[in-house]
């Protein structure tokens, strides 16, 4: 996964892109972003470990909703994804592009219960 950041430097913006894998994951970083999301508008809830998060969409003028809670049986997964997610809104995706994703993955988790291996 990939973070991108324009930064404002003069007249030149700059495109600042860090490469994020699982290894790196660690919970105070994502509640950072997690909160700097929070506090500017992209997200509504009360907190990272809330079961549903809001995503405001002002095209819509509906907030899209990401319903955690369905996933309560794969706690490590459920985490997983709401850090990608963050990843993926705090690089500007839409919300509508976002929900999509969270549903797609949401139905792979399910059908495969937890992306098990058959071996």
């Amino acid at each position: 996964m990939q973070l991108k950041k324009i930064i404002n430097m003069g007249n030149t913006p700059i495109a600042v892109t860090e490469s994020i894998t699982y290894n790196d994951i660690n919970a105070s970083r994502f509640e950072n972003i997690f909160n700097d999301l929070l506090s500017n508008g992209y997200i509504m809830a009360k907190s990272f470990d809330d079961d549903e998060w809001l995503i405001p969409c002002n095209i819509q003028n509906t907030p899209f909703k990401l319903p955690f809670h369905k996933l309560f049986s794969y706690k490590k997964l459920r985490t997983i994804i709401k850090c990608y997610l963050l990843l993926r809104r705090a690089s500007g995706i839409s919300p509508s592009t976002i929900e999509t994703e969270f549903n797609i993955l949401r139905k792979i988790i399910l059908a495969t219960e937890g992306i098990t291996s058959t071996d």
